[in-house]
């Protein structure tokens, strides 16, 4: 095993950051979700809607999951008139029906979302704040990069 300059190894460095993730992932979980919507990003999606679907039932158990185009349009089952849980994927310079983020945020009890655009960082209750974007990275790249975090 290498020993790093602090005198823990670098597996146990490893297992100790990845706990650390994990804790601010629970922070971070927001109470007694029974239904998500997922506005989807117009620019590209990372993961597919299954995939989607699968991460948010890994942290809900009891979710059921609905999704939105940026148009306001239901993909699959049309969403419930109130929902526990909204993320809005839409990012910079994607095109969002006229103040669907505040009708989302009165339909829901945790909303998070992208801070973009005149005022649809005020509508969430959580601002997803991207660090270190570089205004020549590809788009697509930049959304891959998002979506992960």
């Amino acid at each position: 095993m290498t020993q790093t300059n602090q005198g823990i190894d670098q597996e146990s460095e490893t297992f100790m950051a990845l706990l650390e993730k994990q804790q601010k992932v629970k922070i971070g979980r927001a109470p007694g979700v029974k239904t998500a919507l997922i506005v989807l990003s117009g620019q590209g999606m990372v993961f597919d809607r299954e995939s989607l679907k699968q991460k948010i039932k890994l942290s809900y158990p009891e979710a059921n999951v609905y999704f939105l185009t940026p148009d306001g349009k239901s993909l699959g089952e049309s969403s419930p008139s109130h929902v526990d849980l909204l993320i809005d994927l839409t990012g910079p310079g994607q095109r969002q029906k006229f103040l669907l983020a505040l009708k989302l945020k009165r339909m829901s009890n945790v909303s998070v979302g992208r801070k973009y655009g005149l005022l649809r960082g005020k509508f969430y209750d959580r601002v997803f704040i991207e660090k270190g974007s570089n205004p020549n990275e590809d788009s697509l790249i930049r959304e891959r990069r998002i979506q992960k975090e």
